[in-house]
């Protein structure tokens, strides 16, 4: 009987060590089932991170050949471009809306009441009393005092000074343009000047609607920037974005809240493609 206990006892033994034996195995076996699924899915985020980057320059590649191929046919001709002139072509390019320098010329030419090209102190105040005088005729019949320390004479000079960037007693188109534009490259500076400052009379400028293959790629870039997949494109996923496309982050703030209309804090498609349609950058 003690016999027949021993080798029982024998047997539970090795039993429950070969039972450990297994579950060392097959844990063993499960680690590394996970490590491979692990690696697997590593290898997989890190191939599709590897398109994604190819599609976003190819992307890029194909917005810089087209704003300069525009650029080209807005100067009369449908060519080619040479590695050289799609880098000049590319200077022409601003993240700002031409129809908004042109509007902001309009303005100063009206101030310009002599038509030498520049605004003096004495026009600048006359136009700003004009205007004051046009107020308080539109706002005739209420209540209101002239608050002192305030008058028109006060703003002019402060306004001429800030202006008058070289001091020389006038204000040129190209200093309103940095007084506007603060965050303006010398390129875009030098491309805004063209458009509100041109050799000879160009017609006026037609806001032309894209064209559907043109709306088809912006959307296309769009979901591609737009990383969560909310259909919406927040700051961070435009900086991440363009920042790879020379820009500073000043200016692609400066581009989100002209592109924000409704100021939600997030970009929508069609405010999207509105505001790269307006800025040139497409």
């Amino acid at each position: 009987a003690i016999a027949l206990k021993r080798e029982q006892n024998i047997r539970e033994i090795e039993e429950a060590r070969a039972a450990r034996i297994q579950a060392i195995k097959e844990k063993k076996l499960q680690k590394a089932k996970e490590r491979e699924a692990k690696q697997a899915a590593m290898q997989t985020k890190e191939a599709q991170e590897e398109k994604y980057l190819a599609r976003k320059a190819e992307i890029a590649k194909r917005r810089e050949n087209s704003i300069a191929q525009r650029e080209l046919e807005r100067q009369g001709k449908n060519v080619v471009l040479s590695p050289e002139e799609q880098k000049q072509a590319r200077r022409s390019k601003s993240k700002y809306a031409r129809v908004d320098v042109l509007l902001l010329r309009q303005i100063y030419d009206e101030y310009d009441a002599d038509g030498s090209g520049s605004i003096t102190f004495q026009e600048l105040k006359n136009a700003l009393e004009k205007q004051r005088t046009d107020k308080m005729r539109r706002e005739k019949g209420t209540n209101q005092q002239k608050v002192p320390g305030q008058g028109v004479e006060d703003l002019v000079h402060a306004l001429f000074s800030e202006l008058d960037m070289d001091g020389d007693g006038k204000v040129e188109f190209q200093e309103l343009l940095r007084v506007m534009f603060p965050l303006a490259t010398k390129d875009e500076m030098i491309t805004m000047k063209k458009w509100g400052m041109p050799d000879e009379p160009e017609p006026e400028a037609i806001d032309e609607p894209l064209k559907a293959d043109q709306i088809a790629e912006l959307r296309e870039i769009f979901h591609i920037y737009d990383t969560d997949k909310d259909a919406q494109l927040s700051l961070a996923e435009l900086v991440d974005a363009l920042k790879s496309c020379g820009m500073t982050k000043e200016e692609i703030n400066c581009l989100f809240r002209t592109a924000d209309s409704d100021m939600s804090g997030k970009i929508s498609i069609d405010e999207f493609t509105d505001v790269m349609r307006r800025s040139d950058l497409f």
